[in-house]
């Protein structure tokens, strides 16, 4: 070892005196002569401790940390395209980068406190010289601080290792808080249109030889004939509404429609049912009288042929409006009694008589329809509604030339209607006379029939053969009601605005999942003030984390730990001048 070097580094040495061996120069010495392992303690020194960084960063993280909190409360609950306009990054990486910086300024402050701890404590009292490592370690990491807090009674400096520790742990927590969630949103939309059906009246031209009983063909109604035909053969029409998009309707409307109520008059009508044969003995005719006082004549031919099913109707309406002013007209106006049986083809016509399967009765009235909880999707349109009876409505004909016919409903069974459905005498005479055509009875023969009548008389009885009636009445009323309310083709319609629906993106944040990386936060704050304080109660300069302060700090034949320099400031100037080589 030449003498320039023993004279460049005298000042590391203090008082012992450099030991070499195959491993180089050592100029941090114990005693040789020593045989015990004694704890250590560090000499006094001059230079005070500087804190002017390690309060930056701390001040930097508790900024951070609160930047990170005004984001999330200036987004929560608000729409997250909308709200959230920075580019190229989005809300979640905003939110990792600045807890990443928080956490980098904090145990920054955190770690350079626990290495001014290691100082203090080893002023303070004796200590096993393996501890340096260990305090030095847990400013490295979580593993580091984890084996510290296990292993080394607990001190101040245990505060800044579970600091440490709950720095790792906060990140998912942290990562928990952001929670992006589509929710439908409702936006008034003048373009989203669905119409309720407020009477019915064509205006349909009439001359002075039409009565009201036998309107003009000419004038009758062909948009109601079609709903009812579409109806009896359960042919959908799509939803007339308007929409692009998702729509939705909120509140009640009432529109004006129409319902059918049908039973099963079996038994009774049987109780009516007189038989007779024709001139000739071959037919036998039997006739049936329903409650709603509708009759019809089945035909037996044994050995040839049966009725298999029949469809005929009353109107209680035609005498009704063609009555004295002022006159009440019911809401129901026509009763449909549907005969079926199948017994003629079972026996092959073998047996005396028909047998019915089943004989209904439907009764077709206006109705007040009340539509709510409208939505749309696309082509799709759902609601919920309900059919009010109608009360008894008013045609007055004391002013035929201003209100021509015209039938005035103003009441329900809930309550009054306003403003009231308007029904033209006309035009509903003009369906009832529909439904008494052979259009729509019927009288299917089955079996060895006369020509005639399974031809003129067929009507729509196959929308009946083996079928439900109720359902297929069902049906029916629902054609004729979407006929009123159509938007391209009810007669008398109310348009309603909708609202347009779309699914936007809100952020919910949930602040429990910060609950931990705030009192993280404290207790670092709280630390790294506490060891100032403490630290300058004990006077030890600001060694910290520093690897020159270990250089500068021999060991003493005493078991002491001591330096020739007053503090960092002077090491870090003496460094600055100094090459060093390991041997």
């Amino acid at each position: 070892m030449d003498s320039n070097y023993h004279g460049e580094y005298e000042r590391f040495r203090g008082g012992s005196n450099p030991k070499t061996d195959n491993r180089g120069v050592y100029e941090m010495v114990t005693p040789a002569d020593n045989p015990h392992i004694n704890p250590l303690i560090v000499a006094p020194s001059k230079e005070s401790a500087s804190w002017g960084w390690e309060l930056f960063t701390l001040l930097l993280s508790v900024l951070l940390f609160g930047a990170q909190v005004a984001i999330l409360l200036w987004v929560k609950d608000k729409p997250y395209y909308q709200t959230w306009g920075v580019p190229y990054l989005s809300l979640n990486a905003a939110i990792a980068i600045l807890t990443t910086a928080c956490k980098a300024s904090q145990l920054h402050a955190v770690g350079e406190a626990l290495g001014q701890v290691k100082w203090v404590n080893f002023k303070t009292a004796p200590r096993r010289l393996k501890q340096f490592e260990l305090y030095d370690a847990t400013s490295r990491g979580p593993g580091g601080a984890a084996l510290f807090v296990s292993t080394v009674r607990w001190n101040l400096a245990t505060v800044g290792a579970f600091v440490v520790i709950l720095a790792l742990v906060a990140d998912p927590f942290t990562q928990q808080v952001i929670e992006l969630k589509a929710q439908n949103v409702t936006t008034r939309d003048e373009t989203a249109l669905f119409s309720v059906g407020q009477g019915y009246n064509t205006n349909p031209l009439q001359t002075a030889l039409n009565e009201i009983t036998q309107p003009d063909i000419a004038s009758r109604d062909p948009g109601i004939q079609g709903a009812i035909l579409r109806g009896i053969y359960n042919i959908k029409s799509p939803d007339e509404f308007q929409c692009g998009g998702a729509c939705s309707w909120d509140g009640t409307y009432k529109s004006l429609g129409f319902s059918s109520a049908c039973k099963d008059i079996k038994e009774t009508a049987e109780a009516t049912k007189v038989c007779s044969k024709s001139e000739n003995g071959v037919i036998l005719f039997c006739n049936y009288t329903t409650p709603g006082d509708v009759h019809f004549s089945t035909e037996y031919v044994q050995t040839d042929s049966a009725t298999a099913l029949l469809v005929a109707v009353n109107d209680t309406l035609l005498d009704a409006i063609d009555s004295t002013p002022l006159s009440r007209v019911s809401a129901d106006f026509l009763q449909v009694a549907v005969f079926q049986s199948n017994s003629g083809e079972k026996s092959s016509f073998n047996d005396p008589g028909i047998v019915a399967d089943n004989i209904t009765e439907c009764t077709l009235s206006l109705s007040l329809y009340e539509y709510s909880n409208i939505r749309s999707n696309g082509s799709q349109l759902s609601f919920d509604h309900i059919s009010r009876r109608l009360e008894p409505g008013w045609q007055d004909l004391s002013h035929q030339l201003e209100n021509p016919r015209n039938i005035t409903f103003n009441q329900s069974d809930t309550g009054p209607i306003d403003p009231p459905f308007i029904v033209n005498g006309y035009d509903w005479a003009s369906a009832v006379l529909f439904f008494e055509s052979t259009a729509f009875t019927s009288h299917i023969i089955s079996g060895n029939a006369i020509k005639g009548k399974d031809t003129d008389r067929i009507g729509t009885g196959a929308a009946f053969l083996n079928a439900d009636v109720p359902t297929v009445f069902s049906a029916l009323a629902q054609s004729m009601t979407e006929y009123l309310r159509s938007l391209s083709k009810g007669p008398n319609i109310e348009t309603v605005q909708g609202a347009r629906v779309e699914s936007v993106v809100f952020v919910r944040i949930r602040l429990e999942w910060l609950i931990l990386p705030l009192v993280e936060e404290f207790v670092a704050l709280v630390f790294v003030v506490w060891v100032i304080f403490y630290n300058k109660r004990h006077r030890v300069p600001g060694w910290k984390s520093s690897a020159l302060a270990v250089l500068a700090h021999n060991i003493h034949h005493d078991n002491s730990l001591v330096s020739n320099f007053q503090g960092p400031k002077e090491i870090e100037r003496y460094a600055e001048n100094v090459d060093a080589r390991l041997r």
